[in-house]
């Protein structure tokens, strides 16, 4: 497995890094890997990286929340109409199908990934769910 670290974020001119031994071709986010062979690659998104997540805090929910609207901001992800529940439970009182839908949906401008988040209600916990794909799959 390639490990990767950020050296850079932000827009550059082309510059030359690792004592001369490398160089960054400027534009966008760069990213090293050391070792005896230089690399150098854009990062456009990091859905690769990241993961689903149960939300079970209010600082989880709030750091969560703060990165899709940065991302957002950014062009990175769209925020996209959620159209399926991620649930249906029946009612006991009336007989009828009850959907329960997500907050949000975002999508990756980039690699096409879906993210599914449900803003938690404590104490009920909240979650993302990633679809790589970009393909919706309930529950």
């Amino acid at each position: 497995m390639e490990l990767w670290t950020v050296i850079y974020e932000g827009t550059a001119a082309p510059q030359a890094i690792n004592g001369g031994t490398g160089t960054l071709l400027g534009g966008g986010n760069q990213i090293y890997s050391g070792g005896e062979c230089i690399m150098v690659r854009t990062i456009k998104c990091e859905c690769e990286e990241r993961m689903e997540v149960k939300i079970d805090s209010y600082s989880l929910f709030q750091e969560v929340k703060v990165f899709f609207e940065r991302e957002v901001a950014k062009g990175i992800y769209q925020d996209v109409l959620v159209e399926m529940p991620y649930y249906v439970g029946c009612s006991t009182i009336k007989i009828e199908k009850i959907p329960w839908y997500a907050t949000k949906w975002y999508k990756c401008n980039d690699c096409g990934c879906l993210w599914e988040f449900n803003y938690p209600e404590f104490p009920a916990q909240g979650f993302v769910r990633k679809f790589v794909n970009g393909e919706y799959r309930p529950q």
